[in-house]
C-alpha cells in the first residue's frame, strides 16, 4: 500500500505521515528495542500501550484445546490478556505476526 506502512507489532496500517510523529510509552519503546523493532513505526494505539486483541470472533479451539483456531493465542493468553502489561500483549501480538 502507497502511503502507508504497517505497525510491526499488530499489523495496523500507519500512514507515512505519521510514522515517527509520536512517542511510545517507555514500556512499549522498550520492548521494542529489544525486539529489533523501530519503535517510530508503531500505530497510536500500540505506542499509546493499548495493544489490540487479536481476537477475531471466531472462537473455538484447536483438537489439543490449547489453541484459538481464530487468533491463534493460547487459552492463557485469552484468559489472561486483560491483566498483561503493553509489553506481554506486543509480545503475543509479535508472536502471532510471525
Amino acid at each position: 500500500m502507497s502511503g502507508a506502512t504497517s505497525c510491526p507489532i499488530c499489523g495496523v496500517s500507519v500512514p507515512n505521515r505519521e510514522v515517527g510523529t509520536r512517542e511510545a510509552i517507555a514500556e512499549v519503546q522498550s520492548f521494542a528495542a529489544q525486539q529489533g523493532l523501530d519503535a517510530t513505526r508503531l500505530c497510536r494505539s500500540c505506542a499509546g500501550g493499548a495493544v489490540p486483541s487479536p481476537c477475531v470472533s471466531l472462537c473455538t479451539l484447536d483438537d489439543a484445546g490449547e489453541f484459538c483456531r481464530g487468533c491463534g493465542r493460547s487459552v492463557a493468553e485469552i484468559t489472561g490478556w486483560r491483566e498483561f502489561r503493553a509489553a506481554e500483549r506486543a509480545a503475543v501480538r509479535l508472536r502471532l505476526r510471525r
